[in-house]
């Protein structure tokens, strides 16, 4: 990524370092929404955002990138979760948007155990894997670090990372 704009509560542009928006990411103090700029005219819009149930949830909006940007933006995340897998609870990888009306953050609280439309990718803790419905038993998928397994639609490739 070249640069970082933070979007104030306005949606103000406010011009920072990567490193910068990084850092206050890292602080946790309330929801952020960042545009990462790939190049002049391509940029990638996200929301950090801290949930009452002690996760961070982060949303990125792929439309608008080139397929290479959107594997870029995979890999990049799929690099951040192999780092820290204890970390994660869950990935969700949606290119076409076919998940978009499903309540991700109910499934992962408890609250909904039934997946109805799979995304094209989708990580989750073995805990949370083990209650859901509406994953056919030869989607158990493979793991991929301590307690996380990740499910794939036939037709959608795992990011190479390095």
């Amino acid at each position: 990524m070249r640069s970082a704009i933070l979007l104030n509560v306005d949606g103000d542009q406010v011009a920072l370092p990567p490193e910068r928006v990084a850092e206050l990411v890292g602080f946790a103090i309330g929801t952020l929404n960042v545009e990462w700029w790939f190049s002049d005219s391509v940029d990638l819009t996200c929301c950090f955002s801290y949930e009452p149930f002690g996760w961070e949830k982060q949303t990125y909006y792929l439309d608008g990138l080139t397929l290479q940007e959107v594997r870029e933006v995979e890999r990049a995340l799929f690099e951040q979760m192999l780092a820290s897998p204890a970390d994660v609870i869950a990935l969700i990888v949606d290119e076409t948007g076919k998940t978009a009306e499903f309540d991700w953050d109910s499934l992962i609280r408890g609250d909904s155990l039934r997946v109805d439309v799979m995304p094209e990718a989708l990580v989750l803790d073995s805990s949370i894997l083990s209650r859901v419905g509406g994953i056919s038993s030869e989607a158990s998928g493979v793991g991929i670090g301590p307690n996380l397994r990740l499910l794939i639609d036939r037709n959608w490739e795992v990011p190479h990372v390095q």
